[in-house]
Formats: C-alpha cells, sequence, structure tokens
C-alpha cells in the first residue's frame, strides 16, 4: 500500500478513490445522502474543499447540523441541510422535482 496510507483522512480518500487530482467545483451542485458521519461527510468534505454546494440530504436535523458546522470550520465552506427520508419514495421524488 505504500503511500497510501500518508496524509490527511481527506488526501487517501482522494487517491483511494478518484486515483487523479479532483478539478474545481465551482458552480457545481451535489446532494450527499449520509453525510453526518462516515464516508458521506468525507464525501462532503472533499467536495466542498474543492468549491462544491454541497447539499446533506438526511433525516436527522440536529446530527446534521453539527457535521455543517464541523465542515464549514474545517473547509471554509458551507454544506445546506435538506431534510429527507430515502425511505419515503414519493417525498424524494418530491425533492428531485423541485430540485
Amino acid at each position: 500500500m505504500g503511500n497510501l496510507c500518508l496524509g490527511s483522512p481527506t488526501q487517501r480518500l482522494q487517491r483511494l478513490l478518484f486515483h487523479r487530482p479532483i478539478p474545481d467545483l465551482t458552480g457545481k451542485v451535489i446532494i450527499v445522502t449520509g453525510a453526518n458521519t462516515g464516508i458521506g461527510k468525507e464525501t462532503a468534505r472533499v467536495l466542498l474543499a474543492h468549491g462544491a454546494k454541497v447539499y446533506i440530504a438526511a433525516r436527522n436535523q440536529a446530527a446534521s447540523e453539527e457535521a455543517i458546522r464541523q465542515l464549514k470550520q474545517e473547509t471554509g465552506n458551507e454544506a445546506i441541510f435538506l431534510k429527507l427520508d430515502l425511505s419515503d419514495l414519493k417525498a424524494s421524488r418530491r425533492l428531485l422535482k423541485s430540485s
């Protein structure tokens, strides 16, 4: 594995998933589900760091707001909370139509 273990978690994720530098994402809008913790949160962090406008779609507003606060502190960019329960197919469709 060698170099894959070096660097911050964001840098390691970038190397593992993308194998090339991420371009500037300014002007791009991306919805990330499950971004309160784990891989979803790390994905949101990378996207924010590269200038994307990120929506965190989740059921738990309090956990999402805490994640948004942490991500802003770490990246300087603020994600936006989007209330979404993926188990509610009708609500998911309404959200996509309104986007």
